[in-house]
């Protein structure tokens, strides 16, 4: 939360062209970010630098905020699952 500012927030969602209609971008308190992070699956430990080191993983929640789909499976090798499931997802109706 002390890095990802609505500032910030605003800064990626910009740089990357997210559609507000779809997207919404979020950092809870610092009060709420175990729960968080348990409720998402999301490890993470603060090292002596101050950074964090944490899961990697992209996770899609439905408008509700439950979880749809998850994959830790990050780089330039597309999960064919996670995409799969993200494209029935968004389709239209």
């Amino acid at each position: 939360p002390k890095r990802d500012t609505p500032a910030v927030l605003m800064n990626v969602f910009n740089k990357r062209g997210l559609d507000g209609a779809r997207w919404s971008l979020a950092s809870p308190k610092p009060a709420g970010v175990r729960g968080v992070a348990g409720v998402l699956g999301v490890r993470y430990r603060q090292l002596a630098s101050g950074d964090f080191n944490h899961t990697s993983a992209l996770i899609l929640l439905d408008r509700d905020g439950r979880i749809v789909t998850r994959t830790e499976k990050i780089g330039s090798v597309v999960d064919p699952e996670f995409l799969a499931a993200v494209r029935k997802a968004v389709r239209p109706c």
